[in-house]
């Protein structure tokens, strides 16, 4: 007890004197803290990256094609290559096409008929100027004797002037063949677009030459050289031996002298040609003898050539019959007038019996126009056949009469 009431008093003083000597103690001097280091500004965020330049849409080339001009060939023909034209420039990229009927549809009274008389490259300049497009196309399908022609005209409206010309001719071929040249047109007219069109064959790659090369020290013999014949001359001897001889003479040209053509002369005015034709004739007949008496003809015939005509006529009188003929024309038979001889037959019949004759005549005829004429005979007719009491054989008449041929 008493060890542990010492501690306790012990521990009591420690504690007292502690608490003493902290009170005599001044206190320490403050130490200056150093003043906080102001902040840094905060940085700038960077800049923006600029925005991407916005593409320009590519431009689209306006052609306003005109239909085809016809020369000299069906509008029908030179409408269907026009329609053919048109579906080949349509497939031309970045373009835009329009044909005649789009162009009739933009264009006002006024431009359409200033366009009909509209020839030169300044008014269609102009009418191209009111379509708004960029140029025009227009051009021809003609034919000159055995040759069609194809001719086209680029119009650039902006210059103000003729910007591609193209013509092809066909020798000898026929309308359809057109078709074939309209690919090579367009590229004629279009250059950058030209592959659309044509297609062009790839050229195959060449393989390089073959290059040998040889040393003549290491490899003898590699080149061989002609072996020269005993008797054959050396290049020198044999052209001094061609600048000695003298020169041969050359034979005179021979100058052909050809014949002039004559030119086929036209046919003369007031010559006619009846070959093939048919006619028809009227003519009236007045006997000479034995009594003054008339009659009328029809006489229908052909002329299988210029010198020859066959027929049969028609007789009306107080003994009608018929009467074959054949008429020769003896001189200037296509002319307008010519002579002639003619051989007939005629067959009548009266109430006292059948005439059966035969005869000819003496005649000319004047073709005042190339289907119509005149002619003018004497016929004499002899009577073989006829009732007994007839007296008169031989029958002596006057004709007169008009011809239409056809």
């Amino acid at each position: 007890m008493k060890i542990t009431a010492a501690l306790s008093v012990l521990l009591a003083v420690m504690l007292a004197a502690t608490a003493a000597f902290g009170q005599a103690q001044p206190p320490p001097p403050a130490v200056p803290q150093p003043e906080p280091a102001a902040a840094p500004p905060p940085a700038a965020p960077p800049p923006a990256p600029p925005a991407p330049a916005k593409k320009e849409a590519p431009k689209t080339l306006s052609v306003a094609f005109f239909q085809l001009e016809a020369q000299h060939v069906d509008p029908k023909t030179a409408a269907i290559v026009s329609d053919e034209l048109l579906v080949l420039l349509s497939k031309m990229p970045g373009s835009n096409v329009m044909g005649s009927k789009e162009v009739d549809a933009m264009l006002g009274y006024e431009q359409k008929k200033q366009m009909s008389g509209c020839t030169d490259t300044s008014c269609m300049v102009a009418i191209g100027g009111a379509l708004g497009v960029d140029k025009i196309l227009m051009g021809s399908l003609g034919k000159l004797g055995e040759s069609y022609i194809l001719s086209l005209k680029l119009l650039d409206i902006r210059l103000g002037k003729v910007e591609q010309l193209y013509s092809k001719r066909l020798r000898g071929g026929k309308e359809e063949d057109f078709l074939d040249i309209l690919p090579e047109a367009c590229a004629a007219m279009f250059p950058a677009s030209a592959s659309i069109w044509v297609k062009t064959a790839p050229t195959p790659d060449k393989p390089p030459d073959q290059i040998q090369v040889v040393d003549l020290q290491r490899t003898p013999g590699a080149i061989k050289l002609p072996e020269k014949k005993p008797d054959e001359p050396t290049p020198a001897q044999a052209m001094a031996k061609k600048a000695s001889e003298p020169p041969k003479a050359e034979p005179a040209p021979v100058t052909e002298v050809s014949k002039p053509v004559e030119p086929e002369k036209p046919e003369e005015p007031g010559k006619y040609s009846h070959d093939g034709q048919v006619l028809i004739a009227l003519k009236g007949n007045g006997i000479v003898v034995p009594e003054m008496t008339s009659s009328v003809e029809l006489h229908l015939g052909y002329s299988p050539s210029r010198w020859v005509e066959i027929g049969v006529g028609a007789i009306a009188a107080a003994a009608p019959g018929v009467a074959p003929r054949l008429t020769i024309f003896v001189y200037n038979p296509g002319g307008a007038v010519k002579p002639f001889i003619g051989l007939h037959a005629p067959i009548m019949v009266a109430s006292e019996g059948i005439f059966v004759g035969v005869g000819g005549s003496l005649g000319i005829q004047w073709d005042f126009w190339k289907h119509m004429g005149l002619t003018a005979e004497v016929p004499v007719n002899y009577i073989v056949s006829a009732p007994d009491d007839f007296a008169d054989p031989l029958i002596v008449m006057g004709t007169a009469g008009l011809q239409v041929r056809f």
